[in-house]
């Protein structure tokens, strides 16, 4: 019910699943800690943001207690510090996901992490780094560290690279060895970049009887602007090697109109 969007009739059922399993004697808490952390999320995308941290902090307690610092552990830990970012606890919720994040690095489950728990990392990081000028450049690289914990890790020589994770907010990451490491938020959401490459890729598809349609010169443009427009290094850079994701894979970006188009 809760991915259709029922949210009422999925809180329904959650708790009269709850109240069965705590009038079971003899069952283990972490599958009580599993309906509270379902309850948890129904809250948090329902706006009870302190029903959701609370359900939470219990739900984490309880799965700690029974299967100690383990994977499933850590996605509590990531859980909780995406409930505490909603609730404009910064600092308290990027402790919560580094620690999730390091129980799972040390367990080797980088694929563990979904992209609503990366995203919301990444954007309590670049929050905090906008509020702290001094803390910037720290945690623009813990930024750029975590996105490519899922994958794996990235080629430290690398020359220039931008890396986008697209998803309900998107993050631009920018190396270079003249300027370092530059971070932007993208105005670029998965939908948005699949609507893009979709209107782009029509000018490289022969349509019935043969023809071809032109290309969407503004729609590369805008797709540009909203990738590399707000890189302020990006002028300088002579090669730049890309690592994309989702529909983008799809597109050579060398196709992308830097300047808007005349005429």
């Amino acid at each position: 019910a809760l991915r259709l969007g029922r949210t009422e009739e999925a809180q329904i059922s959650a708790e009269l699943a709850r109240r069965i399993l705590a009038d079971t004697p003899g069952l283990p808490r972490w599958q009580i800690a599993a309906v509270d952390e379902l309850l948890a999320r129904i809250d948090l995308e329902t706006g009870a943001i302190g029903r959701a941290l609370d359900r939470q902090e219990v739900a984490l307690r309880n799965k700690r207690g029974a299967l100690g610092e383990t994977p499933p552990v850590a996605l509590s830990y990531l859980t909780l510090g995406r409930i505490r970012a909603a609730a404009g606890e910064t600092e308290d919720a990027l402790e919560d996901m580094r620690h999730g994040l390091e129980i799972l690095r040390e367990a080797d489950r980088g694929d563990a992490v979904d992209n609503a728990r990366l995203s919301a990392f990444l954007s309590a990081a670049y929050a905090e780094a906008e509020a702290n000028p001094d803390r910037r450049d720290g945690l623009f690289a813990e930024m750029f560290e975590t996105s490519q914990f899922p994958s794996g890790g990235a080629t430290a020589q690398t020359i220039g690279r931008v890396v986008a994770r697209i998803d309900a907010e998107s993050y631009g990451f920018l190396i270079t060895a003249t300027a370092g490491l530059e971070v932007r938020r993208l105005a670029l959401t998965a939908d948005d970049a699949d609507a893009a490459v979709g209107r782009l890729r029509e000018a490289f598809e022969v349509q019935a009887g043969g023809s071809i349609r032109p290309f969407d010169m503004p729609a590369s443009h805008q797709l540009y602007m909203a990738m590399f427009g707000d890189f302020a290094a990006l002028p300088s850079v002579r090669h730049l090697v890309i690592a994309a994701q989702g529909s983008l894979l799809s597109l050579p970006f060398g196709v992308l109109v830097t300047a808007p188009p005349t005429g």
